[in-house]
């Protein structure tokens, strides 16, 4: 080979080299970004999250004015959390960086190397986003659109949505967004707090200025103070982990709340050696049973009781 065809080679091999660095070098202060999220995303009621195929991955759904995980079995979704997602696809931005199925690998953005999000609106699809591999920075990520041959550059790790921590796409994890907190109630307003078991039964009862504590026939006034004190220490109830409702045989106790607003509830209890099963809304928490040491044994927390 020629001197000259040898420095041609090396020419080619060097542009094609900055071309593809550039295209996974990260945000910088000239990059033009494209507008790429919808307002009307905030309003999905339903989210598709899978990977390889909709038979492995989990849906989203909001029931009422509650989001659920759909899987296995129906679980609780923390709603603050899926509702910010949507936030983000909302706003979402990027930056081109390349076009044409021929990139679709480079980017893990075929369909068989993606995540895919399915977002719905009354069971109509409003948008189908893939999530490829992590971008150069950790906060980053490359996505396109279904029927779209243009990759962008998005200054978000969307795959840590899902727990994933590594660079590539891979099976998302629904417990990113299962709540495991029961009653996180706010304890300034909290009017009743009612435990009914079988080997007692107690409540408290606030008024504007006054907290009574009541068990066995006895009574003692509380300060307000003490009373939250007591309820911020119960609630919210932390649990491990979320059981289908058939794994629920029957109830041992009740413990019901009623806030100053009028809103209320209501769960289930039962326990067997270190662990407890609350059953709630129709879903089953599991909770080890020295977390739940206040319900048993209320009056230590009380001087001279």
């Amino acid at each position: 080979m020629s001197k000259k065809a040898l420095s041609l080679c090396v020419a080619f091999l060097l542009c094609s080299l900055g071309l593809y660095l550039f295209s996974l070098k990260g945000k910088n202060s000239g990059a033009i970004y494209q507008k790429l999220g919808r307002e009307s995303f905030r309003k999905a009621d339903e989210i598709k999250v899978y990977f390889l195929s909709p038979a492995q991955g989990f849906t989203l759904k909001k029931e009422g004015t509650r989001w659920v995980i759909l899987s296995n079995f129906k679980k609780p979704a923390k709603g603050v959390l899926v509702e910010g997602f949507l936030d983000s696809l909302a706003g979402l931005e990027g930056e081109l960086r390349a076009r044409g199925k021929k990139h679709f690998g480079l980017f893990y953005l075929t369909d068989d190397k993606a995540l895919h999000i399915e977002l719905f609106k009354r069971g109509k699809l409003m948008g189908h986003i893939l999530i490829g591999k992590r971008g150069p920075r950790w906060d980053s990520a490359f996505v396109r659109f279904s029927g779209d041959k243009s990759i962008y550059l998005v200054p978000e790790n969307l795959l840590a949505k899902f727990d994933i921590e590594g660079d590539f796409p891979d099976h998302p994890r629904e417990g990113a967004f299962l709540d495991l907190e029961i009653w996180p109630l706010p304890a300034k307003e909290i009017k009743k707090i009612s435990f009914s078991g079988e080997k007692t039964t107690w409540e408290i009862v606030c008024n504007v200025n006054q907290c009574v504590f009541k068990e066995k026939g006895r009574a003692k006034e509380l300060k307000p103070e003490e009373a939250e004190v007591f309820f911020r220490k119960l609630f919210p109830i932390l649990a491990e982990k979320v059981l289908p409702e058939e794994s629920f045989k029957g109830a041992q106790a009740k413990l019901s709340y009623l806030l100053h607003d009028g809103e209320q509830g209501e769960l289930d209890l039962t326990c067997k050696k270190e662990k407890c099963l609350l059953k709630e809304q129709g879903f089953v928490y599991e909770v080890p049973k020295k977390e739940l040491e206040l319900l048993f044994r209320p009056e230590r927390s009380f001087a001279s009781f």
